[in-house]
């Protein structure tokens, strides 16, 4: 059955794509430009992950950053309380 449905929808596709003539050079142009735009929006999503995480890296540093001199000022004032 499954078979048989991808069948169907081979011939579904064959049918819309009858009218183009994709042979030869065309068809490795057209295989090109179509690889090419799949690679840059899947590299636009993973920059875009990596530059988020990027972020989230740099504000933990900043928060630790804070935390440490405060950490620092209640040392002094103990330091001196001894």
């Amino acid at each position: 059955m499954i078979l048989a449905e991808l069948a169907l929808n081979e011939e579904v596709v064959e049918e819309a794509f009858s009218g183009l003539n994709l042979s030869g050079p065309v068809y490795y142009l057209v295989c090109a430009v179509l690889f090419t735009l799949a690679g840059l929006i899947c590299g636009y999503f993973i920059w875009r992950k990596g530059q988020m995480q990027m972020q989230d890296a740099e504000d933990e540093v900043k928060r630790t950053k804070g935390e440490l001199e405060k950490l620092r000022e209640d040392l002094k004032v103990e330091e001196s309380g001894i």
